[in-house]
């Protein structure tokens, strides 16, 4: 038996407490079950709760309790493998009975089923029932959609089928496990306070098989497939999606086995399956014209679209709505930027029926970037809304954001995150601490002084110090150290000028100067040209090969093209244009750098903050901040690693100088 066990722990008042209900919790949280906020050493509702999931994942009796079996379990060995667990409670062993109401699957002509899950809770919420035909709940109990399958049959009609896929919703069945919301990530893996449940999983293979069989389409990786396989299998880009196919309980199983495990446990199903209903499938037809969607800010509609099971704002609208200019798109790298509020939004491009190109801003994202709460009504429809002017200080919440990042970021101390309140006035609980939602408004407490950044102004001997050591860390010769300790001492007097006092985003920064430039070393990029760069003077918003070779990779982050240097030229007040040489000033360079991390953005994939404090940072993922390429290995500087992995590998030993020093 593990050592941490010494006694069977429970939920009862007063709350157990003690080093093993921490070693408890601290198991949790490595298998994605229990969020590192709810680690507090007291046994109480949400702990019960995240026991109880996780032996349901891990085929035990589902009672709550820690006891020695459960220990040995979470601490002293691997949970079981997914292919030996017994059915669930309530699940057919042999899978003769049938879960779906024949009502649910209407005559209609389907070739193919999306497996996806919500990245909401385990519950199913009127906007995610907009979206899929059929819902899984954490429990492995099948929902109905609000549309019926038979409305994915085109002709499509705006608003009248269920969005799931993006381009592939065309005779395609759209189900949904209720999971992985809040701050799940894929690499290294996390799934957050909902993670997906064996008995989802094994309802997933059931409602597959009943709708396979219902629609005569046979089980293979073109027709019954995860989200995440779809631009492999089908050939259909889907911007990096990887649902449903990381399980918890074996998050290093590939996808592509996860994905024929499934398959064939479908197949089991459906061969114990009789009397088949089947339909004569058609070809395959995507359409490209998203369905409408109700969303409204400050009441006024707004165009609104549904895409992969998520809504969005026709940004155009948005645009006029709000006065301001007219944006600068980024096709390269998918996002859009308005010079004045200086913002930055992700997008997704498609055309309308017209073949007008309109490019669209997810709801969500809109929220973040404006600090607008966003609330969803009975019906499904979404509502932005401005922050009355009425004295409260309000926050509202961000993707993957906890209560106690919020506590740590405006009442500079994360434990404090009890001392929140919600829109009502209500104190938070474990359970409503989890179940934040994008766009929440939280509100501070009375009488709570602002904290504008988290952490301590470094001192300008202390930036002297950690510049020195840095160097003297990444070797070379004397120049070399000298060039970059003086970017170091550039990038941290920016860090100091811009309030960002955080240890961790201060390391990232760093991190990102070595990845992208050696420190300094070099501030523009080789010029050959290589066959790459011969593609520059064609695209980047360059007119001609002269403008190509003008406009090459500069500064810390490497600025390239006519675009960009138009574009940061307008949000930094300079003349880019005119003098591109200023971005490779160190001190020009470090400025973009910290400001585009912390303030700006360089990506849409959100700031620093977004991310965490120091603390509970999430190291990898903030590569997604600068660059897509945080799963690409072959990098010499981080052998064996995956460039996220090297770059926050590399940060943390930054951090760790910058808080010795």
């Amino acid at each position: 038996m593990n050592a941490a066990f010494s006694r069977t722990l429970r939920y009862k008042l007063p709350m157990m407490q003690g080093g093993d209900v921490r070693a408890l919790q601290d198991a949790l949280v490595l298998q994605g079950i229990l969020h590192h906020a709810g680690v507090d050493g007291l046994f109480g509702p949400g702990t019960k709760k995240a026991i109880a999931s996780f032996q349901r994942q891990s085929g035990l009796a589902v009672t709550g309790v820690a006891d020695a079996q459960t220990f040995a379990a979470l601490i002293g060995g691997r949970p079981p493998d997914v292919d030996s667990v017994a059915p669930q409670p309530g699940l057919p062993a042999t899978s003769a009975g049938r879960k779906i109401p024949t009502s649910w699957m209407p005559a209609a002509p389907m070739t193919r089923i999306i497996l996806h899950w919500t990245g909401g809770t385990h519950s199913p919420s009127s906007s995610e029932k907009k979206h899929y035909h059929i819902l899984i709940d954490g429990e492995g109990e099948p929902h109905r959609g609000k549309l019926p399958i038979s409305a994915n049959v085109p002709p499509l009609r705006s608003g009248a089928y269920a969005a799931h896929t993006f381009r592939a919703n065309s005779h395609s069945i759209g189900v949904s496990l209720c999971a992985m919301g809040g701050n799940a990530r894929e690499n290294p893996f996390r799934s957050g306070p909902f993670p997906i449940t064996r008995a989802q999983w094994e309802m997933l293979a059931q409602v597959a098989a009943e709708l396979c069989l219902r629609y005569g389409i046979p089980v293979t990786r073109k027709t019954v497939l995860g989200h995440g396989e779809v631009q492999n299998n089908l050939g259909i880009e889907q911007n990096g999606k990887w649902d449903p196919l990381a399980l918890p309980w074996d998050p290093q199983r590939p996808y592509i086995e996860v994905g024929d495990g499934l398959r064939a446990r479908a197949q089991e199903i459906l061969d114990a399956l009789k009397h088949p209903m089947s339909v004569s499938a058609p070809p395959l037809d995507e359409e490209e014209i998203p369905p409408s969607e109700t969303v409204t800010l400050d009441g006024v509609p707004l165009r609104g679209a549904a895409i992969d099971g998520r809504i969005f704002l026709d940004m155009a609208h948005l645009v006029e709505h709000k006065g301001w200019p007219a944006p600068l798109i980024d096709v390269q790298n998918m996002s859009a930027t308005i010079a004045t509020p200086s913002v930055r939004f992700a997008i997704v491009q498609m055309n309308d029926r017209d073949g007008f190109t309109r490019h669209w801003i997810e709801a969500a994202e809109v929220s973040e970037r404006l600090g607008m709460p966003l609330r969803e009504d009975d019906a499904g429809d979404l509502h932005l809304a401005s922050i009355p002017d009425d004295g409260l200080r309000r926050v509202i919440v961000k993707r993957g954001q906890t209560l106690g990042q919020i506590a740590q970021q405006h009442l500079g101390d994360r434990t404090r995150w009890r001392d929140l309140l919600s829109e009502n006035g209500d104190t938070f609980t474990e359970d409503t601490a989890r179940r934040l939602s994008v766009g929440q408004i939280v509100i501070l407490p009375d009488g709570t002084k602002p904290v504008a950044r988290s952490g301590t102004p470094l001192k300008p001997k202390g930036i002297t110090d950690i510049a020195q050591k840095i160097a003297r860390l990444e070797g070379g010769g004397t120049s070399m150290q000298q060039t970059r300790a003086n970017a170091v001492k550039a990038i941290l007097s920016a860090c100091q000028s811009q309030e960002v006092n955080d240890l961790s985003h201060q390391a990232y920064i760093l991190a990102t100067a070595y990845h992208e430039t050696n420190l300094g070393q070099f501030m523009t990029e080789l010029w050959g040209p290589t066959k790459h760069q011969k593609t520059y003077g064609s695209r980047l918003g360059n007119r001609s090969d002269k403008e190509g070779r003008l406009y090459l990779g500069r500064g810390f982050v490497q600025i390239t093209g006519r675009h960009n240097y138009g574009k940061y030229g307008e949000i930094f007040k300079k003349d880019f244009l005119s003098d591109p040489e200023q971005v490779a000033d160190p001190a020009v360079a470090a400025e973009i750098l910290v400001r585009g991390m912390s303030e700006i953005g360089f990506t849409g994939k959100g700031l620093l903050a977004d991310l965490g404090f120091d603390g509970d940072f999430d190291w990898f993922r903030a590569r997604s901040l600068i660059n897509g390429d945080m799963n690409h290995r072959g990098d010499d500087r981080y052998p064996g690693l995956k460039k996220g992995e090297g770059i926050a590998k590399k940060a943390r030993k930054y951090r760790e100088i910058i808080a010795t020093t």
